[in-house]
């Protein structure tokens, strides 16, 4: 954490108070890292399997040739 408010201060300036910034990203990163392997599974759910069939059935069908 503290590279990374180094980091930001080399950035930002040295007269320029980070301290919200940091916190803002370490929570978000903190919050992505907690997300599961369920919710890349998510990604998959019906809804989406039409987008994902037809680029890959053009794909294979493109590769078959």
């Amino acid at each position: 954490m503290v590279s990374f408010i180094l980091q930001l201060v080399t950035s930002q300036g040295k007269n320029v108070d980070v301290y919200q910034e940091a916190t803002e990203i370490r929570d978000y990163t903190e919050a992505f890292q907690k997300q599961t392997e369920a919710t890349i599974i998510g990604l998959f759910r019906m809804h989406y399997l039409k987008s994902l069939i037809i680029p890959m059935t053009t794909l294979e069908v493109l590769r078959s040739w």
